[in-house]
């Protein structure tokens, strides 16, 4: 039977329901309200992460467990999730629990080893997802489960296997473990770039070595200059497009100037720097909103949506179609500089569109055009900077779903350094961030390598090549046949032997 798999000595090839028994839970009615907030654990197929269960989301009471399918499972069972995100995610109950019914209880005869059973099941995962029915997330079963094929080695061989596993996991696990504190130690060490470069932190050397420098409040005069010609070219625009020519310059009076930040609630800045409100700098505007019944018209061009934006880059790998006419190309249009923020989801995430070609873009998003020479990336970082420490979300709107309106963004307050002086600190920032991004993929490689070792173990292991065998074990043939044996005779199943993951 086991030729074609090349088994070692004293190894069998079976299936689960020779050596083993199964069982799944229920789901008490949602309705009633008395099966729920007992005392008894519910484990569901979510919470199987690879790992000993030993808290729950919900816990049934006994009315629930007597009028339902729910059963409860002893303390060292050994559970396998059957539908759902997790399928063919295992757990181990660290108590006495209840299940639903996608989570498949699995009792092996005594001469089994459970530990080397999960670390099987673990190693042989996708395999046995593959013999499921569905489509992307397939479904796997009871029935599936009793027909998967196992490599059985001989008992102190199995114990063997999974002993060793067990140190070699541990030596893995801390790797992953310290590796995975890199991630955030990476986003607190951006988080204190970005406070210090908008305190002048970063800039407080070059600041003495540039004492003559034109300061922030002379910028912002010339911004304000240019963004008032702007107006009165776009409505003289206007007026000519009626046929009308103004007769005097009353009309240039109804220009609004935007109202300067309240310097009492914004921290103090470094000399030569200043602050702004974004209407005062910026020109913002939201995409278009997307109506199938009623965009039928125009041509369908590929546009960003709020989850194509991640913070300081654009993921254009799923990107939609939608309708613009020929008079909407302007308006929605995103060209290589332009500033995109989330108006949703996490409200003032931006990224930058660096590309030649334009593309469209969302009503869940804003557009940020700078005027006069502020870089769209000193907008970003300052986003960025107040997102990670908590400032920017007095500007949002809503309670469970927050949003970043037009309104809020307008009034955002922007620390304005001299021009030269924003361009070195943004020099620092790319730099800074670069590394970061370098040390981010890096740490996620290893990780990966990580994984691919724990995977490599459990492959040795299944192949009888993790450690040695001895001839003097009890072939895993005779001990099938004497668990058939007593199988015959024996009523109600076998617990498992817990040992903790």
């Amino acid at each position: 039977m086991g030729g074609e798999y090349n088994l070692p000595d004293g190894w069998e090839l079976t299936t689960v329901e020779e050596f083993a028994t199964t069982s799944s839970g229920g789901t008490p009615k949602r309705a009633n309200k008395a099966y729920y907030g007992g005392d008894i654990p519910w484990v569901k197929s979510g919470e199987l992460r690879d790992r000993e269960v030993t808290s729950v989301e919900e816990f049934i009471t006994g009315e629930g467990l007597a009028n339902s399918s729910a059963k409860i499972f002893p303390k060292g069972t050994l559970c396998i999730a059957m539908y759902g995100a997790t399928v063919g995610k295992l757990g181990v109950l660290g108590m006495d629990a209840s299940t639903n019914q996608a989570v498949c209880a699995l009792f092996p005869h005594e001469g089994i080893d459970v530990d080397f059973l999960r670390y099987f099941f673990r190693g042989k995962r996708e395999e046995l997802i593959a013999m499921g029915k569905g489509g992307a997330q397939p479904n796997i079963s009871q029935t599936v489960i009793k027909e998967f094929p196992v490599c059985l080695p001989p008992f102190n061989e199995q114990r063997r296997i999974a002993d060793k596993i067990d140190a070699l996991q541990a030596k893995s696990r801390r790797a992953r473990e310290t590796l995975e504190t890199v991630g955030p130690l990476l986003e607190k060490f951006r988080q204190s770039v970005l406070a210090a470069a908008f305190r002048g932190d970063l800039t407080a050397d070059w600041r003495k070595q540039h004492p003559d420098v034109e300061p922030a409040e002379k910028l912002l005069e010339r911004i304000r200059a240019e963004r008032r010609a702007k107006w009165e070219e776009a409505e003289l625009a206007k007026m000519r497009a009626k046929g009308k020519e103004p007769k005097n310059d009353k009309w240039k009076t109804k220009y609004k100037e935007p109202e300067p930040v309240d310097a009492s609630g914004v921290p103090e800045l470094p000399e030569g720097w200043c602050w702004a409100a974004v209407e005062e700098v910026a020109d913002c505007c939201l995409g278009k909103m997307l109506d199938r019944k009623k965009h039928t018209v125009g041509n369908e061009l590929e546009y960003l949506r709020n989850i194509n934006v991640r913070w300081g880059e654009m993921d254009t790998t799923d990107m939609l179609g939608m309708f613009f006419k020929d008079t909407e190309i302007e308006r929605y249009q995103i060209v290589k500089g332009d500033l995109l923020i989330c108006e949703g989801g996490e409200p003032g995430r931006a990224a930058v569109w660096e590309k030649d070609e334009p593309v469209m873009f969302q009503k869940a998003l804003h557009r940020l055009r700078s005027y006069g020479e502020i870089q769209p990336k000193w907008f970003m970082y300052h986003l960025w900077k107040d997102a990670s420490l908590g400032i920017l979300e007095p500007h949002f709107t809503g309670t469970t779903i927050k949003h970043m309106t037009g309104k809020a963004l307008a009034r955002y307050p922007i620390a304005l350094a001299p021009q030269a002086e924003q361009d070195a600190i943004l020099s620092h920032l790319q730099a800074i961030g670069k590394k970061i991004a370098q040390l981010s993929y890096s740490t996620e490689i290893q990780l990966c390598d990580v994984e691919r070792l724990d995977q490599s173990i459990l492959a040795k292991a299944f192949r009888g090549e993790l450690v040695p065998q001895d001839p003097n074990d009890e072939s895993a043939s005779v001990l099938l046949e004497r668990i058939k044996a007593e199988r015959c005779g024996m009523k109600g199943k076998p617990k498992a032997k817990r040992r903790i993951i």
